[in-house]
């Protein structure tokens, strides 16, 4: 079985069964159902909880997110010369299962209720970009753009180190942050480079249009880094993919 001193049978049947659960009732918009599978989910997290640990056989156990990143974590160390040992992909229950919480609340404009368990999760995987994105975009929905703006600097710095397209994805949300807080030269910048690493993408290329569109004196109708506003999308991550 699964048990070993940082991945027991109770997380691989939260992150194998009912993270799963909780994600088909994101897609299919049974918010309130999924919101108690996540509770639950988040109710076993161990108070010893480890992204990542070493095997008695000297494997490197981690709990990756998904293939993009598993990939790319592995790739990275080979060119780097570092693939010296087994790898171990674990499915990951309880750092997802606050992210998710965080979307939820994110998305009925709950942020108090966000950042509770986008904190929380942050304590648990510092390093993850999607948490601390969705903790950004909480922040700024709050109404604290400068502390938003800071946190997806954080992702930014991340360079390489993460999956490339979130890090478009972290310079996209910089850009909103810095057109809300009127510094449009610095909100240019940040969506260029953001086509530097996912060409053509037309957020980033709306956002270009409506930057030009506040400096020839046209009105400011607000910017808001989520889909609150937009049909609800049938797979809640086709914003951070479009």
């Amino acid at each position: 079985m699964s048990d070993t001193p940082y991945y027991s049978d109770q997380e691989a049947k939260d992150a194998n069964e009912h993270l799963l659960k909780a994600m088909e009732a994101i897609e299919a918009e049974r918010f309130e159902e999924a919101e108690r599978i996540l509770l639950a989910i988040v109710a076993n997290t161990p108070a010893d909880y480890r992204y990542q640990y070493d095997s008695e056989d000297g494997e490197l156990c981690i709990k990756f997110w998904d293939q993009a990143e598993f990939i790319h974590y592995v790739t990275r160390l080979q060119a780097q010369g570092k693939a010296d040992r087994s790898i171990i992909w674990q499915g990951n229950a309880y750092g997802k299962a606050h992210y998710y919480l965080g979307f939820l609340y994110v998305k009925r404009r709950k942020p108090g209720d966000a950042l509770r368990y986008l904190e929380a999760g942050l304590a648990l995987e510092p390093d993850k970009p999607l948490m601390r994105m969705e903790y950004a975009n909480a922040i700024g929905m709050a109404g604290d753009r400068l502390a938003s703006l800071r946190e997806f600097e954080k992702v930014v710095a991340q360079g390489d180190a993460i999956v490339p397209e979130l890090q478009a994805v972290a310079l996209r949300g910089k850009g909103f942050q810095l057109i809300e807080l009127a510094r449009l030269v610095e909100a240019e910048t940040a969506f260029r480079d953001s086509l530097k690493v996912d060409p053509r993408n037309p957020i980033a290329l709306h956002e270009l249009k409506y930057i030009r569109h506040l400096r020839d004196g046209g009105e400011m109708v607000g910017t808001q880094f989520s889909d609150d506003d937009k049909e609800v999308p049938k797979k809640w991550w086709q914003f951070w993919r479009s």
